[in-house]
């Protein structure tokens, strides 16, 4: 297809669909009130990731440090400065992309929609044969903290003004890692959840072995609780909703259209997910794809210790392999003590179906798990494969062959 397309929203979700659209020949128009890159980049998973991956470093460092009188404090401006220099830095990469792709980007912000058409704050309109909107989400606020201070997650990120003691709100990923990082910091953190554990939804191993981790940072943690009274300084960490620029009727004109991707879609709020969908969406739009069909995806936690999951947990017909990573090479490099892999097989054809990882670096070894599971490979065929020697890449093959 080719014609004008107007993406509203310059996150992972708009700006990979507008530079897809533009390679299939397109005219593209990106709008964004903020600075590109959306989310994730300025006050979420860029900034979040930089800060616990200085926490990890200096971690890491006092394994070889002997002398009990020396000392890695961490610096909360030094790691702020640090991650505004990484947030420019893409936020820039990604406009410099966009450019010298020839998809014209603008600044402002969309009141009105019309027929195939857009208008801005300032008074422009801008006419379009399709639209998409991928204007992201926004943390959900809970009523009823009446005499709490309430601090906002993003603001917290940049580190300045942090409380002596706080409650985090939910202990999904972003709960559990905001806890880890203001923990890190000195903040006397209170982490409470609804559910009767952390990680809801997540493989009872990963939940269990990250509580340990959390309560031996000195994070306090109270399950099966809804407490609101006497809570003091509070944040709120308890899933996000999605955002739109202004009213948008759903007529069935206007899905012929209208495309709504990422976060404002409602799905997964992942910013891979969103790229992904954003991408889908534009091979839709341009006739080379059919209903965007997303392959199996992954969640990551990116504490020192980190989790990752994929696939399947234990279920009927399903044998798992259990490996800690304690007793292996990679374990003993890495100082990581208390992790493990798991690996998910079916009892009869042996076809792989999940891996649940804690170990220092899950997130980069679960995309192997997230491929075999993928590609429904079996058992077999996955550990006939020479992996690395030494790397934590080789426990899912240990575990694997302990699920035969």
């Amino acid at each position: 297809m080719k014609g004008s397309a107007i993406v509203v929203g310059g996150g992972p979700a708009g700006y990979s669909a507008a530079l897809r659209l533009r390679r299939g020949g397109m005219d593209v128009t990106l709008i964004e009130k903020d600075d590109l890159g959306g989310t994730c980049v300025n006050r979420g998973c860029i900034p979040t990731r930089s800060y616990l991956q200085s926490i990890k470093v200096r971690d890491q460092m006092r394994c070889c440090i002997t002398d009990e009188s020396s000392s890695l404090c961490l610096r909360p401006q030094a790691m702020r400065r640090q991650a505004e220099a990484k947030i420019q830095k893409l936020s820039f990469g990604i406009e410099y992309v966009l450019r010298k792709s020839k998809v014209s980007v603008e600044k402002g912000e969309v009141c009105r929609i019309g027929d195939r058409s857009v208008e801005l704050s300032d008074g422009r309109r801008l006419e379009c044969d399709v639209l998409l909107i991928a204007t992201g989400s926004a943390a959900k606020v809970p009523t009823g903290w009446d005499g709490c201070r309430i601090f906002d997650g993003e603001e917290l990120l940049t580190l300045k003004n942090l409380p002596d003691s706080i409650t985090v709100v939910g202990a999904g990923v972003f709960g559990t890692e905001m806890s880890v990082i203001l923990r890190a910091l000195g903040v006397q953190v209170r982490l409470i959840e609804k559910e009767q554990s952390i990680l809801p939804g997540w493989d009872e191993d990963i939940r269990r072995t990250m509580e340990n981790y959390l309560r031996a940072e000195g994070i306090e943690i109270a399950c099966g609780e809804t407490e609101k009274q006497n809570s003091g300084n509070v944040v709120f960490c308890c899933g996000r909703k999605p955002v739109f620029p202004c009213p948008v009727e759903q007529t069935e004109e206007n899905r012929q259209w209208i495309f709504v991707i990422g976060d404002a879609s409602g799905g997964p709020m992942t910013a891979d997910r969103a790229m992904a969908e954003g991408r889908a969406t534009a091979e839709r739009i341009l006739g080379i794809g059919k209903t965007p069909q997303l392959g199996p995806s992954a969640r990551c936690i990116f504490t020192p210790l980190e989790a990752a999951t994929t696939g399947c947990t234990a279920g009927p017909g399903l044998r798992e392999g259990y490996v800690e990573t304690g007793n292996t090479a990679s374990g003993g490099i890495f100082n990581c003590f208390r992790g493990f892999v798991k690996a998910v097989v079916e009892e009869k054809t042996h076809i792989i179906r999940g891996f649940h990882i804690v170990s220092f670096a899950a997130s980069e070894i679960i995309q192997i798990g997230q491929m075999a599971a993928a590609q429904e490979m079996t058992a077999e065929a996955f550990c006939s494969m020479v992996f690395p020697h030494p790397t934590e890449g080789e426990l899912l093959q240990d575990a694997v062959r302990r699920a035969l």
